[in-house]
């Protein structure tokens, strides 16, 4: 989407609705660096949160196995079984979390990907406008000759 913006505005196509000014596409270009970046830190983040939501969720399923035992041995059964059925819901849906996690974590490094992708093709659409820009010049550098002879 950013490139074809790029490309929008460096085509012309956007006409007097967006005036560019030298330095636009690299302002473009450093703030979609930045953005690349943060999404690079943020997928780090919750692959490292994914991986301590799968620990808890180990962990309170061992827990929901001791709670379990030590109700047995407890007089009032009904509050106990209410609270292993409690912790066991609670360990059901740690797993969950932590898949969705996973999911989010998949979801930003593609976005990551796009970004990469997006900061490509404003380097190439850059690129070629500085190619029709020299093409140009050597056009009116021809003209020029010819009105000279």
């Amino acid at each position: 989407m950013a490139a074809a913006a790029v490309r929008a505005i460096a085509g012309g196509d956007l006409g007097a609705e967006i005036a560019t000014r030298p330095g636009d596409t690299d302002s473009l270009l450093a703030a979609m660096k930045r953005m690349q970046q943060d999404l690079r830190s943020m997928i780090w983040s919750l692959d490292t949160s994914a991986g301590r939501f799968h620990e808890a969720a180990g962990r309170m399923s061992s827990a929901s196995v001791q709670v379990a035992e030590s109700s047995s041995r407890q007089s009032d059964a009904a509050a106990s079984i209410a609270t292993a059925d409690a912790i066991s819901e609670i360990s059901a849906a740690l797993p969950e979390q932590s898949a969705t996690s996973s999911d989010i974590a998949k979801h930003v490094e593609h976005i990551a990907r796009i970004s990469e992708e997006n900061d490509l093709a404003a380097r190439h659409t850059t690129a070629e406008a500085a190619l029709e820009l020299s093409a140009l010049a050597d056009q009116v550098q021809h003209a020029v000759r010819q009105f000279r002879l």
